[in-house]
């Protein structure tokens, strides 16, 4: 969520929610981002444990009929991880349950408007 300021200084920008922080800098350029429900916000520190696999094996296979990415078992969470049910609805599909509602709603999405263009007979 880097963004860059009137000044042309780097800076956070956004909302980050439900997101996991696995190994690495867990936060960088922070100052002016929303930040809650996070793995680094909760104190928790993910290990290999909380995962079912963390190796990168499968990623060369090829894609599914529809295109689709494989369904690889990488970064997805272990049944006893203590990440499950840690986030907030967003909104988005989930399975499990969550700790505690959104505090508001997602904001919503506007389609760009429509591009027309008329053409006049020759």
């Amino acid at each position: 969520m880097l963004g860059i300021d009137e000044s042309g200084a780097a800076v956070g920008r956004g909302n980050l929610r439900n997101n996991v922080a696995y190994t690495g800098t867990l936060t960088e350029n922070m100052d002016g981002t929303d930040s809650q429900y996070n793995s680094w916000d909760l104190g928790i520190t993910p290990s290999d444990a909380d995962f079912q696999s963390v190796s990168t094996e499968g990623w060369d296979v090829p894609r599914e009929a529809d295109g689709g990415l494989p369904v690889l078992p990488h970064l997805r969470l272990a049944a006893d991880s203590a990440l499950i049910d840690q986030g907030v609805d967003v909104g988005l599909p989930h399975s499990g349950s969550v700790r505690i509602s959104a505090p508001s709603k997602p904001p919503e999405v506007r389609a760009p408007p429509a591009v027309t263009r008329s053409v006049s007979p020759a």
